[in-house]
């Protein structure tokens, strides 16, 4: 009987140990996104039929774009153009690697943009 007792405590203790820790990441990854307004160049990566929309700041830094269908098509009609873009950037922490469809300095949720000047 207590052997039951004590295991039932131990997973219990486990399961909420591991509700604080994933709650604490989701925590730190909302505190490190933040509402951004970046001007730079829209430009396509990959090739047909596998194209992806990233973004190159006035400051060199090159983000991955992240929108709705319709946002992200007139993004790639702006293609040559300066831009601004009004989102929130989720950057890309040091040990982090970068992945598929990804540019090395994060992901930029964009929210609206407007075209700035033609290059």
């Amino acid at each position: 009987m207590k052997m039951k007792f004590f295991v039932c405590a131990f997973a219990m203790l486990l399961v909420v140990t591991m509700l604080f820790a994933s709650a604490s990441k989701k925590k730190a990854e909302q505190a490190q996104s933040s509402v951004v307004v970046a001007t730079g160049l829209v430009k396509v990566y990959g090739s047909e039929p596998n194209t992806w929309l990233g973004f190159v700041s006035v400051e060199g830094m090159e983000y991955s774009l992240a929108a709705e269908e319709k946002m992200l098509s007139d993004l790639q009609a702006s293609q040559g153009f300066v831009v601004e873009i009004n989102g929130t950037l989720e950057p890309k922490s040091k040990d982090e690697v970068v992945g598929f469809q990804q540019l090395k300095d994060g992901v930029i949720h964009v929210h609206s943009f407007s075209v700035v000047q033609a290059q």
